[in-house]
């Protein structure tokens, strides 16, 4: 597993442009979950069984994805040690670690949605830099746990 970048995530401007827009994100959570999960099985067709047996993934899940994201901008430890919690909470509900960009496009996509002209160029690119560098990050832990309860199942 590669070690992050030891370089900040984003700008101190794309940072508050990222709280900024999550503020006003938060004002629409039902519409952001339902836009989400229509990007995301757009997306990802093959994941419609397993939204079909949660019916739609509650919005609480996205928005502290999301609010996760915006509380480790700007620390490069915490925003590691966000991804590996993250990891470990989609392989609870049964994502595979392939899911992680889908699962960011469709959030960016859904923000996209939800704010229209309220959401910046410059802030979808603080956005996109953001999910760019998480994603991959819970990819990989995904991959790591995934690898690790193999190991240890294996023993047992």
């Amino acid at each position: 597993m590669t070690k992050i970048d030891q370089a900040p995530i984003v700008s101190s401007r794309q940072v508050t442009l990222i709280q900024q827009s999550f503020a006003l994100v938060m004002q629409e959570k039902a519409e952001l979950a339902e836009a989400a999960n229509r990007h995301f099985l757009a997306l990802a067709p093959s994941a419609g069984p397993l939204f079909q047996q949660e019916n739609i993934v509650p919005r609480e899940r996205l928005l502290n994805a999301l609010a996760m994201i915006v509380r480790s901008v700007e620390d490069v430890d915490a925003f590691d040690a966000a991804a590996k919690k993250l990891a470990l909470k989609r392989l609870g509900n049964g994502n595979a670690p392939d899911h992680a960009p889908l699962v960011a496009k469709a959030s960016f996509l859904a923000m996209k949605d939800c704010l229209g002209t309220r959401f910046s160029d410059e802030a979808q690119i603080a956005w996109k830099t953001a999910l760019d560098r998480f994603s991959p990050r819970v990819e990989e832990w995904m991959q790591k746990l995934a690898k690790e309860n193999e190991t240890l199942l294996s023993r047992n």
